[in-house]
């Protein structure tokens, strides 16, 4: 177990993915951009799973919700505006993965569901991280304290210390 931005992520379960709010299971406690020349390191996972990198970050976020999200609170989650994020939902929706509708109680909101094939691929995604860690010969307890060491960084860096 292992604490990144306040929440207790487990590295060793593969039944269940690393996805608490703040913990995403990628690689880290913040979901970011991963340098372009190292997307090939989930490449082969996330191929099997039929899914971009992008997609992949969005169904973290999806699957840590039990109840539908805005495309707003999506796109704050992993830092993208909504012109960049509403392509990748649609591509999400086109794979069965997720649909979009409107919220009854603020039309101006869509809200984000995954189906239950979005949900049961959950299962096919845990070891995504291990598979990532074990491609760099990381084992998983060098890859607690890096994503700890890296989230202090980060917290500082957005806190401005």
């Amino acid at each position: 177990m292992v604490e990144v931005g306040g929440k207790n992520v487990d590295l060793d379960s593969q039944a269940e993915p690393a996805c608490g709010q703040g913990s995403y299971g990628h690689a880290g406690g913040d979901l970011r951009p991963v340098p372009v020349g190292k997307l090939g390191s989930y490449g082969s996972a996330l191929a099997e799973l039929g899914l971009t990198y992008p997609q992949y970050l969005t169904m973290l976020v999806l699957w840590e919700s039990s109840e539908p999200l805005a495309v707003g609170d999506i796109g704050v989650r992993l830092h993208l505006d909504s012109g960049t994020l509403t392509p990748l939902l649609k591509r999400l929706e086109d794979l069965g993965l997720a649909t979009r509708a409107r919220d009854r109680a603020d039309e101006r909101r869509v809200l984000i569901s995954l189906t239950s094939r979005g949900r049961e691929m959950r299962m096919q995604a845990a070891n995504v991280p291990l598979r990532v860690f074990q491609r760099y010969g990381i084992d998983v307890e060098t890859a607690r304290g890096l994503i700890q060491d890296l989230t202090k960084i980060v917290d500082s860096l957005q806190r401005g210390a």
